[in-house]
């Protein structure tokens, strides 16, 4: 036994890991000869709508206007969308300044609304708040108004010099760079980035971990994590009735097997490899990052786990319960405040939950920037 699993070896898999967990499963006899049910259609990932604002936070000189940028995407829409935004400008006192809002008409999968504002000459100097809300997306974002004090050197401020660029000095740190929150061809990543439109098909991209850890360090990263979605490892966006259990458990375990490699022979990088566990639509999805095993929820048409440990859909706590006894640690991605949800409460807390969930997105990227620099200009917080 490791790791409270049992390890045994099995045909057409290095390993295979049978979970030692009790659960109550509901048989339900059909008549003989009966076909299966159809599988319900897949909610897809990656699918679902979401705003992103684009507003630098350092001031224009003196005088010049601002552009604030709102973007909508909705991938796989082809016909026309409309949604309600509201932007509010808030005082660093959290009183509304300025508020725009509208309706946009979004044709196709992305759309954006340009907004152009100059500060006031009398506008007290100051760190301001943007706040976004467009369908079910709320989000802030800071941006520094005049030269507030925040930002000014204080040699700089006591001899009303010019601004200079303030450096981090004392600290017993090491800052390493890197990405925590990426997918390969193990399921719907793998793509060219230099020319990424949209998620793969799963299983479909041309790139698989190896490349993606060698495409990090070439770029100057120090470590990258291969979040898969846990779903995916039988090439489905749904349930494939089809999938081999054996070649999806061993898929994932391939994976930990290539960051092993990578780590062995590139000293000084961090290759790591895990599973992004769960659907936006269904609560939101966190990473994993230290299994051994994959974990998930689905089945082929004989009723076979695709997976190594069945863990419920959507049920947070059960899961939490289960990374603390094996001392697996996560990672919230791209939360919003309907996630997460325990006895339908959204962003519930409980002990389990609180020992082992000890990383949160704060701002992501867009998923699909093409952007090969740090110039990209799209976020979400």
């Amino acid at each position: 036994m490791k790791n409270g699993f049992h390890i045994l070896p099995a045909s057409g898999a290095r390993w295979n890991l049978l979970a030692c967990l009790h659960y109550f499963a509901l048989c339900l006899a059909a008549p003989a000869g009966a076909a299966p049910p159809a599988p319900a259609a897949p909610l897809l990932e990656h699918r679902e709508f979401d705003a992103m604002l684009e507003a630098a936070f350092q001031p224009p000189a003196k005088g010049e206007s601002r552009a604030f940028i709102v973007h909508f995407t909705l991938p796989g829409a082809q016909s026309l969308s409309k949604v309600n935004w509201r932007l509010g400008l808030y005082r660093p006192d959290g009183a509304l300044l300025h508020q725009w809002r509208g309706r946009h008409a979004m044709l196709g999968d992305s759309g954006q609304v340009r907004i152009t504002w100059r500060a006031p000459s009398k506008l007290p100097a100051g760190i301001y708040e943007l706040r976004i809300q467009a369908g079910n997306v709320r989000q802030q974002r800071p941006i520094a108004i005049g030269e507030p004090a925040l930002l000014i050197p204080p040699a700089a401020a006591a001899n009303g010099a010019a601004r200079s660029t303030a450096r981090l000095a004392g600290l017993d740190v090491d800052i390493i760079y890197g990405n925590l929150h990426s997918q390969t061809n193990h399921s719907d990543g793998g793509g060219d980035p230099g020319q990424c439109h949209g998620a793969q098909a799963p299983r479909s991209g041309a790139f698989g971990p190896a490349d993606a850890f060698e495409f990090a360090r070439q770029h100057g990263l120090d470590f990258l994590m291969a979040s898969e979605h846990n779903h995916m490892y039988d090439g489905s966006d749904g349930s494939d009735p089809a999938a081999d259990p054996q070649a999806a458990r061993q898929l994932y375990r391939l994976g930990l097997q290539s960051a092993e490699q990578f780590n062995a022979s590139h000293p000084g990088f961090v290759a790591m490899y895990g599973m992004e566990w769960g659907v936006i639509s269904g609560g939101g999805h966190l990473n994993i990052f230290n299994s051994p095993a994959l974990l998930g929820w689905e089945r082929n048409s004989n009723g076979e786990p695709l997976e190594d440990v069945v863990t419920p859909k959507s049920d947070y706590a059960a899961l939490y319960r289960l990374m603390n006894e094996q001392g697996w640690i996560g990672q919230f991605n791209h939360p919003n405040t309907s996630q997460f949800p325990i006895d339908g409460k959204p962003l519930a807390f409980n002990t389990e939950g609180g020992n082992v969930m000890a990383l949160c997105e704060v701002m992501n990227t867009n998923a699909f920037s093409s952007r090969l620099d740090e110039g990209e200009p799209r976020h979400s917080f």
